[in-house]
């Protein structure tokens, strides 16, 4: 009977080497040992049940057992040399670390879909869909964390934003999400419990800090509610850029562009999210994260930014009464706050100045700087390479938040120096024409050589600096003398290029 139990014992192991092989249990290359032994959907094999314990004839678990393990040991020795079939069916790495003393564990994973999101709550004013939530997700079976590569995608509706592999280790993983944008991924292994905590945030108040529950074939979608503290508000910044020129007066054709940017643009808000169409006009336009002036006669032209209130056309909501100034700023508040109430068309005081929309308390830097300029004698002016830090300090008060513009610094190293700007209401940017100047003939001998380009490396190193007609001849881009102008005249020079 012992010799009988040996010869079906050596046949079970090798049928369920081969059966494992086949269907595609078998260990894939980059799988461990004990990989294997510690996958997560358990099943046991049979034992001895038909014959009661103790029967003449008999042999007990253990000794079953053992020589269940010993069989396998040596089928899985005899069938070393197979090939293993790999599958892509469950492309997630999971490995669980929990041991048991089960005979056969099956590796297949069964995976599901996996949604987290944040529904923000707006008070009915505004969404900041600029704010960034931040959660930690903790992964667990049997109470021990697993090690998994999770693909998944953040989405913002049907749009797919980007997409990546969230690592667990031990069972943590972290994730970023903007307002408006879900986590996906349809690769969840079942059977996990998880945990997952928002990092706080006093900017909201929260329904839930922490949701839990266990993944499943009929998926798992976790939605955290966020309620908006403060009453956004929207501002212009209390200042003016003045442009000035040297030389000559303003004629026309001549054209200045200033950028104002967030120092922080991923969490500050932006200049002027919905600008007011301006074409391409004479007039002072104002764009997102910049404005324009067309000066035409003069040496001195005013570019404000501060509020400007007015009679303008706008849009009311009918039920909601809320008032756009344009089409995009409609279009933005009907998509993310699901409002659409209708509209008509009305006159109401509003401010026509550029805005940006404050819903947090908080210290925002903004750089304001020359970007580009249009001229017919543009090669002879040499333009102001200045730029300002506006400081905007936002203050709370309950929920309603106030505005001030604390300070102005100013930079004329490419900010790495800021030095205090003592009127803050005047943002001073001078353009100076220069007679005479080609550019890229630093020494004026009439040539665009060599000797021009060494001349411009040793002011960018700091070796020989530039000064009037030559520094102007080495802004090339109009935008400072830096490495670029160095190497626009090196590509002259060697001919790789026609024209400065």
């Amino acid at each position: 009977m012992r010799r009988y139990f040996k010869r079906t014992i050596a046949v079970l192991a090798i049928a369920l080497m081969y059966s494992t092989l086949i269907g595609g249990g078998v260990l894939a290359e980059n799988e461990s040992e004990n990989d294997f032994n510690n996958g997560v959907n358990v099943e046991e094999t049979d034992r001895n049940e038909d014959v009661p314990e103790g029967e003449p004839g008999t042999v007990s678990d253990e000794t079953v057992s053992e020589e269940l393990e010993t069989n396998v040991e040596e089928a899985r020795s005899a069938l070393a040399g197979a090939v293993s079939p790999q599958s892509d069916e469950c492309p997630v790495k999971l490995n669980s670390g929990i041991e048991s003393g089960s005979t056969y564990h099956n590796v297949r994973q069964e995976v599901s879909d996996f949604t987290l999101s944040t529904q923000l709550q707006s008070n009915n004013k505004w969404v900041d869909k600029n704010h960034v939530f931040h959660y930690t997700i903790n992964l667990s079976k049997n109470g021990k964390g697993v090690n998994l590569s999770l693909p998944y995608q953040i989405v913002n509706g049907d749009t797919v934003k980007s997409e990546g592999v969230l690592e667990f280790e031990n069972g943590i993983g972290s994730i970023s999400l903007p307002t408006g944008c879900a986590m996906k991924s349809s690769k969840m292994p079942t059977g996990l419990s998880y945990i997952i905590t928002h990092r706080p945030d006093s900017n909201f108040t929260w329904q839930k800090d922490t949701m839990e529950g266990t993944t499943d074939l009929s998926g798992s979608t976790v939605q955290f509610i966020a309620g908006q503290i403060y009453n956004p508000l929207k501002y212009s910044l209390d200042t003016e850029i003045i442009v000035k020129m040297d030389g000559r007066n303003f004629k026309a054709g001549d054209s200045f562009t200033y950028a104002i940017v967030a120092e922080n643009e991923d969490e500050y808000p932006p200049f002027n999210m919905f600008p007011l169409p301006s074409g391409d006009s004479d007039t002072i336009a104002y764009y997102e994260n910049s404005a324009r002036i067309k000066p035409s006669s003069g040496t001195t032209a005013t570019l404000s930014l501060k509020e400007n209130i007015q009679s303008y056309p706008c849009m009311v909501g009918n039920s909601c009464k809320r008032v756009y100034k344009t089409s995009a700023e409609r279009r933005f508040w009907e998509e993310v706050a699901c409002v659409d109430c209708g509209y008509s068309v009305q006159n109401r005081n509003v401010n026509i100045a550029p805005e940006i929309i404050f819903a947090h308390p908080g210290t925002y830097n903004y750089i304001v700087f020359q970007t580009a300029m249009e001229s017919s004698d543009y090669d002879s002016i040499q333009q102001d390479s200045a730029q300002y830090k506006v400081t905007v300090t936002v203050s709370a008060n309950g929920s309603n938040l106030t505005p001030s513009l604390t300070s102005v610094k100013r930079s004329t190293d490419g900010c790495k120096t800021w030095i205090d700007h003592p009127d803050k209401s005047k943002l001073t940017f001078t353009n100076v024409k220069i007679d005479g100047v080609v550019k890229g003939d630093i020494d004026k001998d009439g040539k665009v050589n060599m000797t021009d380009v060494i001349a411009c490396l040793n002011h960018v190193a700091k070796k020989k600096i530039l000064t009037g007609e030559a520094l102007a001849a080495a802004d090339v881009d109009g935008n400072g003398v830096s490495m670029t102008d160095v190497i626009k005249i090196l590509n002259f020079v060697s001919k790789k290029t026609s024209t400065l």
